[in-house]
């Protein structure tokens, strides 16, 4: 297995070179060493198989990635698009639309107003970061993709629903610091975008009930 010409060639192998062929084309020569890898050490049936190589492959980790940076993202991405068309659209017009146009900036303002609509922001940063405009250390990142999709305060911090106040409290004061220790020690970019991620946490946190 040096070489797919000597896989497909070599001739003690007791498969034919048209199934050597399809092997190949499925899982090249690394797909393969990794398979005889798994069944000497023991993986035997071809569901075994399959699970050992997807592993290997690393597909559910990309998957991951992939749902968590973009998938969920998709529904915070239309929707400020659609805030930004609105805004652009509000400005145009004659002058009998003049009063329409007014209160159609006016409840705007109020949608921009709503905590929600500040998760927004948080996309933005996201595909920034996914783009390599800005980086942060990784546990950073992890914060900032779980904190841009999720729908309440347990999916955007990332933890279990029955996690007491006081530890969410806690939690949330030291993601602060973190945020606003990267913002006064970035470049401007990297600190515009951890000052908007810190801002984020911030209203998270007084939006908590009393102690």
């Amino acid at each position: 297995m040096y070489t797919a010409d000597d896989f497909l060639t070599y001739s003690a192998l007791p498969v034919g070179t048209q199934d050597r062929a399809r092997i190949l084309s499925l899982l090249g020569i690394y797909g393969i060493s990794a398979a005889v890898g798994e069944i000497n050490r023991g993986t035997h049936s071809a569901a075994g198989l399959l699970r050992a190589l997807r592993s290997r492959s690393g597909i559910d980790v990309l998957l991951d990635q992939l749902h968590r940076q973009f998938v969920s993202l998709a529904d915070p991405l239309r929707a400020r698009r659609a805030l930004q068309a609105l805004d652009a659209a509000s400005w145009l017009g004659t002058p009998s639309e003049t009063a329409v146009l007014v209160a159609m900036r006016h409840d705007l303002d109020h949608v921009r107003s709503d905590p929600r609509f500040r998760q927004l922001s948080l996309v933005e940063a996201v595909a920034d970061l996914n783009a390599g405009y800005w980086q942060a250390m990784p546990e950073l990142t992890a914060e900032l993709t779980a904190l841009a999709p999720g729908a309440d305060l347990h999916a955007q911090l990332g933890i279990d629903p029955a996690t007491a106040p006081d530890q969410i409290r806690a939690l949330l004061r030291m993601r602060i610091a973190a945020w606003r220790t990267l913002e006064n020690t970035s470049p401007r970019v990297t600190a515009r975008y951890a000052r908007i991620v810190g801002e984020q946490l911030q209203s998270l946190f007084f939006a908590l009930p009393s102690a």
